[in-house]
């Protein structure tokens, strides 16, 4: 799980005195004098927004700090927004359709030639400060050897996340390579390397203070007496991975399992002059399976493990694919999926979010429902939120020798 911070949330909720409880979250905001305020606050909580999991279970912690002079309120802030900024890496549920963050392994590790994938999940909507995620990628396969033996794949990734009143996001730019060998004749193993630079920022135009107050009401014109001397900050980052395929000759059954370490320089993301907070490394490892059952069915099975020191999640999945239309240029399939995600251990429950895939012909497109089985479901109402996402397949054509000026294929 992940901690969250927010401040006030809304403006017409500050008044003399006042309790917000919207669900579970809880934010009291009054004064003790014209410039002395208690801020009772925030949460931390164990689902997953876009991050990982917290150990303990879901608590709702209310931090008593008395703010008596604007150095303690700037302190308290930035220990406030240290909380919310602990947040740890991006993720997804259908994350067996977001495989470039498992591992930049998976670069080039496709039924195709180029890929262009995007998935968007949203987070949390019933609560004040929901979370948005959104991620574009391609890839493709490169200098393949003429044995058909190796190959490269090179890639490129996008990422956005943003959340709370202080609109903390994040951005990432990535390159990616690997390099495929087959080991036998049915395997193939892939290493391969991400580069990448982030950069972190917030917004303080809906945050809000006691310099607001003016004794009789809350004016939110009224600059929040503060100033920051990051607002953003840039690094660098390295990730590494190493993948293990299968696949059975003249059957849609194919088989990966891999491991991968990223943020291996572990970057400093602080926001502070002269403080070091260090990306923890994510360990991640999974295992991505498809059986063809039939010749119209597939099962599909998916899991994975990601830790990064203290948060822990895990993820496991199955689904049938029906196979509608084989006929060339007219495929289609639906697979009808359930997950499960879950911190520790079974019984640390999360989330189950059922799933529906389309392919047709080089397109596949994805939904998934998260629905909130925590502790903090009593907050959320069951409504962890949807995700989306989309991918198309290039797969060249080359030139018959039987007939080289075929107009199909100029």
């Amino acid at each position: 799980m992940t901690k969250r911070t927010t401040f006030v949330s809304k403006d017409e909720h500050v008044l003399t005195k006042f309790t917000l409880l919207k669900k579970s979250f809880l934010l009291r905001f009054y004064p003790e004098s014209l410039s002395t305020y208690t801020l009772l606050a925030t949460w931390y909580l164990n689902t997953s927004p876009r991050n990982l999991y917290i150990k303990s279970k879901t608590e709702l912690m209310v931090m008593n700090l008395n703010l008596r002079s604007k150095n303690s309120f700037l302190l308290a802030m930035f220990v406030l927004l240290a909380i919310g900024m602990n947040a740890q890496d991006i993720h997804y549920s259908q994350f067996n359709h977001s495989p470039l963050h498992l591992s930049p392994a998976q670069t080039g590790i496709f039924d195709g030639d180029k890929r262009i994938m995007a998935n968007y999940r949203a987070q949390w909507n019933t609560v004040p400060v929901g979370y948005r995620t959104v991620s574009g990628v391609f890839d493709t396969k490169a200098f393949r050897q003429e044995d058909g033996n190796s190959f490269f794949g090179l890639g490129a990734l996008f990422n956005y996340d943003e959340a709370g009143d202080s609109q903390l996001g994040t951005a990432d730019i990535g390159v990616l390579g690997s390099y495929s060998h087959k080991i036998f004749k049915k395997h193939w193993l892939t290493a391969g390397v991400q580069l990448k630079g982030s950069q972190r920022r917030f917004k303080t135009d809906d945050l809000r203070t006691d310099n607001q107050w003016t004794g009789g009401e809350f004016d939110p014109s009224l600059s929040i007496g503060e100033t920051f001397a990051n607002q953003s900050i840039v690094y660098g980052d390295i990730s590494a991975g190493i993948n293990w395929r299968y696949e059975k000759d003249n059957s849609r059954t194919t088989m990966d399992f891999g491991v991968a370490m990223h943020h291996i320089n572990q970057p400093n993301k602080s926001f502070l002059d002269n403080a070091d907070e260090k990306l923890q490394n994510r360990r991640t490892w999974y295992g991505l399976f498809n059986f063809q059952a039939t010749q119209s069915m597939d099962i599909v099975v998916n899991a994975t493990g990601n830790y990064q020191t203290p948060y822990i999640e895990h993820l496991v999945g199955a689904g049938a694919r029906l196979h509608l239309s084989q006929k060339r240029t007219k495929e289609l399939s639906l697979l009808f999926g359930l997950n499960y995600r879950f911190n520790d251990g079974l019984g640390r429950d999360d989330a189950i979010f059922p799933t529906v895939v389309m392919n047709y012909q080089s397109w596949r497109v994805g939904i998934s429902y998260d629905v909130d089985i925590s502790e903090f479901q009593q907050g959320t109402t069951g409504n962890g939120g949807p995700e989306l996402s989309l991918q198309y397949l290039f797969k060249n054509v080359g030139k018959p020798d039987f007939c080289p000026t075929c107009p199909a294929y100029l």
